[in-house]
């Protein structure tokens, strides 16, 4: 199973800042044991730069709102794409990609010269 895309748009959020993704999504039946889990990653899903973990919920068979809270990662500078795994028993049942990246900028010091 491929990933699916995610439509969004490119946040900018602070380095180490922490934020709350809110994922409206449906699966059916109801009352399946599931777990959602958003993380970010440079290298194309290869290394989890941060993540929520994974977060337990129980399936409604209609769209559910769940929360995911992350911190941003240390490093800054970076495009950081996001990706959304749905699992139950074990198994992924969904998996999804965001059209776009999380910014996560680096700010150098400025110098000043006087003229």
């Amino acid at each position: 199973m491929g990933r699916q895309p995610l439509i969004m748009k490119d946040p900018i959020l602070l380095v180490g800042s922490a934020h709350t993704a809110i994922v409206n999504v449906p699966v059916s039946p109801s009352g399946m044991a599931c777990t959602a889990e958003l993380f970010l990653s440079a290298d194309g899903e290869k290394t989890k730069a941060t993540t929520s973990g994974a977060i337990p919920f129980t399936s409604t068979g209609i769209v559910q709102s769940i929360s995911l809270p992350v911190v941003m990662p240390t490093v800054g500078g970076i495009a950081y794409g996001v990706y959304i795994n749905i699992v139950s028993g074990g198994v992924v049942i969904a998996a999804y990609q965001g059209t776009e990246n999380v910014i996560v900028p680096l700010v150098g010091a400025p110098t000043i010269a006087w003229g």
